[in-house]
């Protein structure tokens, strides 16, 4: 169990004198400086593709800066789709209250593309993007669709939005947290977290982390994130980006 709070760094070291209380400065995570393309060729998804390996059946959440949910790329309603309205409906019941967006399925299905919408950090059900398209840069790679000329890497999966930023480009622990948690209360099959910070997490509290990436972990969850947040634009491309 835990809260967030803003107060003066001056009043850690009070609450640490608290007998069971932990706390620490909550990290502060950006985008990547620049934007870089990559290919299906290059990461192997076109011979998965062959292998019928396209994404169906599963669900990938993107934890980011939101989705335009009308791009061309979500436009196609995915083979084998495991989630509907009644589908989502179900897993919110079973979440009970430990769910921390809007319980309202219907406010929640976006499409049968993208079945789950919420900005965590305004309380919203809008997807819409605060800080930049970068959340929909990122869904594209990893399910888009538009039918004809353009594939991400998984485009049989259906996208959970989770939008975490705020209108200054950054994102705080406590937000990303809250749709972490979810990921796992709702069975999402994959997270991808394309944002960072300066040496990912070795300044912070290794036992949040720790509670948060095990809860996922024994749901079965697989998290891809992005270990740090300094690369140059050389980098970037030697690797691929975030």
């Amino acid at each position: 169990n835990g809260i967030s709070f803003d107060g003066k760094a001056s009043d850690i070291d009070a609450v640490n004198d608290i007998d069971g209380m932990r706390a620490f400065v909550s990290p502060t995570y950006g985008l990547p400086s620049s934007d870089v393309m990559t290919g299906t060729e290059t990461v192997g998804a076109v011979s998965a593709w062959d292998l019928d390996y396209t994404g169906k059946g599963m669900t990938i959440a993107v934890i980011d800066t939101g989705i335009r949910s009308t791009h061309d790329a979500f436009s196609v309603a995915p083979d084998g789709a495991k989630y509907d309205v009644e589908a989502l409906a179900r897993k919110i019941a079973d979440a009970e209250d430990y769910l921390h967006a809007g319980n309202d399925a219907e406010q929640l299905f976006v499409s049968p593309k993208i079945p789950f919408g919420y900005d965590y950090q305004y309380e919203s059900y809008s997807t819409a993007h605060v800080s930049s398209d970068h959340g929909t840069h990122v869904a594209g790679i990893a399910a888009g669709n538009n039918g004809g000329d353009f594939r991400g890497i998984a485009y049989d999966a259906q996208l959970f939005v989770m939008q975490v930023f705020e209108d200054d480009g950054n994102a705080e622990w406590d937000t990303i947290l809250r749709a972490l948690e979810d990921c796992a209360y709702l069975g999402v099959d994959s997270v991808n977290m394309s944002l960072g910070s300066s040496c990912g997490s070795c300044t912070y509290s290794d036992e949040v982390f720790e509670a948060a990436f095990s809860l996922l972990s024994r749901a079965g969850v697989l998290v891809a994130a992005a270990s740090g947040n300094d690369g140059t634009q050389a980098q970037y491309n030697r690797w691929g980006g975030y």
